[in-house]
């Protein structure tokens, strides 16, 4: 049996994906603006852009924004939700091939694997690091929806699937306030040049 590509692993979650999943703090922005000297000038190249998450919110901030994803389904879903705006372009390509000509942006948005990771990658061009808060409120339909968009959760067809959502219900319950539970999350951004 052949292993699973990765760039595939969301392929049968892009539902779930786009409903559920958390977008990013404004204050990134401002971050980026006050730091970088950001203007809506800069083109942006949403390296594994997903859904077009953050690509909406360059979009948002006037910039024009190539999305490069390998999931077709999932690149699919960023065409269906921005591919009306003029300034939105998505590709079929991978941070290692992305397919776009040299100099075409003037901002990179990657994932990283951890902090000693990008401080490394950047070396001497790293030119600041910040931390931002940012949580999600949600309802019990809400929070099955985010874990059931994650690549690692059991499908209905798994035997782990039930229990899954039973123990989801517990800790709902048990955590609830007002009928919600709150997704509190860390968001990093490293800034810098590659020479």
């Amino acid at each position: 049996m052949r292993a699973p590509d990765a760039t595939e692993r969301f392929s049968d979650r892009v539902a779930d994906y786009v409903r559920y999943r958390p977008d990013y703090p404004h204050a990134l922005l401002d971050w980026l603006r006050d730091g970088l000297g950001l203007t809506p000038a800069w083109r942006v190249a949403d390296i594994g852009a997903g859904t077009g998450i953050s690509a909406k919110m360059f979009l948002d901030a006037g910039h024009a924004v190539t999305a490069v994803e390998p999931n077709a389904a999932m690149r699919g879903a960023a065409v269906a939700w921005l591919g009306g705006n003029p300034r939105f372009r998505a590709v079929d390509g991978r941070a290692d091939a992305t397919g776009l000509p040299a100099a075409s942006v003037d901002l990179v948005a990657e994932r990283y694997a951890d902090d000693d990771t990008m401080r490394a990658w950047f070396g001497a061009g790293l030119r600041g690091v910040a931390r931002f808060k940012h949580y999600q409120r949600l309802d019990f339909d809400g929070l099955q929806g985010r874990l059931l968009s994650s690549s690692y959760a059991p499908k209905s067809h798994h035997p782990n699937h039930a229990p899954m959502l039973q123990a989801l219900r517990e800790l709902f319950d048990a955590t609830a306030v007002d009928g919600k539970v709150s997704m509190d999350y860390d968001t990093r951004i490293f800034a810098g040049e590659l020479e």
